[in-house]
């Protein structure tokens, strides 16, 4: 494990997981993380959940217009699942939205922390982002519209992006917080489309997680993807 990551150019400075919920991000960020501070390298530790800041009062505004539907999950808890899809201006504007988001909070938690010398590992990322607001809108040719490969193009130049690929019926048993199967199956063929688009290469982890694990930290440079 360590010698792959050995093999990270010092100019890659922000290595970045994504994927399904389930699918192992938070394990494999921290295991990065541990390695790279034994190593004494700067780094820090970002968790890019979701961009709320412009975004949160849009949210609250579709959410009285009865845009918003509460499920009680599994484990008794509430998920809030956003209709935007059922107003062609919401729809429309969302992406726009969550673009200015995304640009204020990467530049903050992300390039500036780079700018100091620190590398930066994030669990989940702008893709994250875009795959929520593919789901949202329901539209799975985001990618290919100009805000999406705009929200795309805020990943930092240089950046090592890992999506992590694994059978959604082991992240559903992994995760009490899902509605349901086909909230995974949905975003998982999102994601297999943003890679598609974006060429980020996939990580199986469905084998055993360690080695999964392993499989993703050795990965050479060359075989990273630098966008």
């Amino acid at each position: 494990m360590g010698e792959g990551l050995a093999c990270f150019p010092n100019s890659r400075r922000v290595i970045c997981f994504v994927g399904i919920d389930g699918s192992g991000k938070t394990t494999q960020a921290m295991k990065t993380l541990s390695y790279m501070r034994n190593r004494k390298n700067k780094c820090s530790y970002v968790w890019f959940g979701e961009p709320y800041l412009f975004s949160y009062p849009f949210m609250v505004a579709c959410r009285i217009l009865g845009f918003t539907r509460s499920i009680i999950l599994q484990n008794g808890s509430d998920f809030i699942e956003h209709q935007y899809y059922r107003n062609k201006v919401i729809a429309f504007l969302w992406p726009w939205v969550q673009l200015i988001d995304l640009i204020i909070l990467v530049n903050l938690r992300v390039v500036l922390p780079v700018s100091f010398g620190f590398t930066v590992v994030c669990d989940r990322f702008v893709h994250d982002a875009l795959v929520g607001v593919m789901a949202d809108t329901k539209d799975g040719n985001l990618p290919k519209r100009l805000v999406g490969r705009l929200i795309l193009r805020i990943v930092p130049r240089g950046s090592a992006v890992f999506l992590l690929d694994t059978d959604v019926r082991v992240a559903y048993r992994r995760r009490l917080d899902v509605p349901n199967l086909a909230y995974l199956i949905v975003r998982r063929k999102y994601y297999r489309f943003i890679a598609e688009c974006s060429g980020v290469s996939l990580i199986d982890v469905n084998g055993p997680f360690f080695g999964s694990l392993k499989q993703g930290i050795d990965l050479r440079p060359t075989n990273l993807v630098f966008l």
